[in-house]
């Protein structure tokens, strides 16, 4: 279990303002569902210590990819990044979500109901929060994406099958590593590809199997996140949802260097380089998988190898950056952008290293 700050949004956690049963309570409103008869509407907004009200509680990219991940838990999901309103149907219920933290409700039965339904959409939603502390979504403060809320010291180390809902995570986790063993595989047709300054045929079969995979594992997290009511263990599922997050930023980097390698012309870029972006990319999946497989197995000393590979990716990736400028504008783009996708490729893995 990752140490973290004490103004990270996942230790102050969200909190809601409801109060079902009253009927005006500090500008939270309950009244008759004018849709429904003998049903009652919510009206209610998340907060925290670290934002309180603000106009920017939930980031609205990863909200709705969460949403869309978890979209068979509900009738329905809309939901638009560039207006910040979400629109969802759960067990009959008509809800919209803002980017504000404002929540409405219609169609709920009664108070309980009430209760139940903010419960599951604070625990879905949880991951898309912004942290008042780095201020990205807390699914990247507890998969190491960001650098001020995770700290050093003793980790908690928990078996996962001792939690109530420990198994869903651990097969989550499963998940997580098959679509890496996948992504190792396609980065290695890639690899060759750029060794041998050729172009490269994409597996479309395996790609879905990576995508696939990834997708199990993110809604796997979610529902080890919904079932688990004591959110310190919880968070072990808020860092599985972000790790594959994380593995899907590396898998779609991935894609765009396989589009990217049908335009690189490899007799502009001197030999060297082309072999040092084979070199960093085989450093990458290194550290990267070390990373993951520390993280799971609480080991530290894979920890510190991971981020020793990080180091030495960026020394390389600096002299590889210099040499890429050298290269003539007309021929420039696509090294470029193979260069800009590989950085994507490390970032996100180093995330899963920094995590320890």
């Amino acid at each position: 279990m990752p140490k973290f700050s004490n103004k990270c949004i996942i230790v102050e956690q969200v909190k809601t303002e409801l109060r079902p049963d009253t009927v005006v309570e500090k500008g939270i409103v309950i009244h008759p569902c004018t849709t429904e008869r003998g049903k009652i509407m919510v009206d209610t907004r998340f907060s925290s210590g670290g934002l309180g009200q603000v106009e920017r509680f939930f980031d609205f990219p990863s909200l709705c990819s969460i949403l869309d991940a978890y979209k068979d838990r509900f009738q329905e999901t809309r939901c638009s990044p560039s207006l910040g309103i979400a629109r969802v149907e759960w067990k009959g219920k008509a809800i919209s979500i803002f980017r504000n933290g404002r929540v409405k409700i219609r169609r709920v039965v009664d108070g309980k109901d009430a209760k139940r339904t903010v419960r599951f959409l604070a625990s879905v939603l949880w991951g898309s929060v912004i942290c008042g502390n780095c201020g990205k979504a807390s699914l990247f403060c507890a998969s190491g994406g960001c650098e001020n809320c995770i700290e050093g010291g003793r980790r908690r180390v928990v078996r996962m099958e001792g939690l109530p809902a420990g198994l869903v995570v651990v097969e989550g986790y499963r998940h997580l590593m098959r679509a890496f063993e996948g992504i190792s595989e396609i980065h290695g047709s890639i690899a060759e590809s750029i060794k041998s300054r050729g172009s490269y045929a994409p597996s479309l079969t395996k790609g879905r199997e990576v995508d696939a995979s990834i997708g199990r594992s993110i809604h796997l997290a979610l529902d080890f996140i919904v079932q688990t009511p004591g959110r310190g263990d919880a968070v072990f599922g808020l860092t599985l949802l972000g790790m594959a997050f994380n593995l899907r930023g590396m898998h779609r980097a991935l894609a765009e260097m396989t589009e990217t390698l049908r335009d690189v012309d490899f007799s502009t870029i001197k030999g060297d380089v082309v072999d040092q972006i084979h070199k960093a990319l085989g450093i990458t999946l290194e550290f990267s998988r070390d990373a993951i497989t520390a993280y799971i197995k609480g080991d530290r000393g894979l920890e510190k190898k991971a981020r020793g590979g990080y180091k030495d990716f960026n020394s390389l990736m600096d002299g590889v950056k210099k040499s890429v400028k050298r290269i003539p504008k007309r021929h420039a783009a696509a090294p470029k952008r193979l260069v800009d996708n590989i950085n994507v490729f490390a970032t996100n893995g180093f995330y899963n290293a920094r995590i320890m």
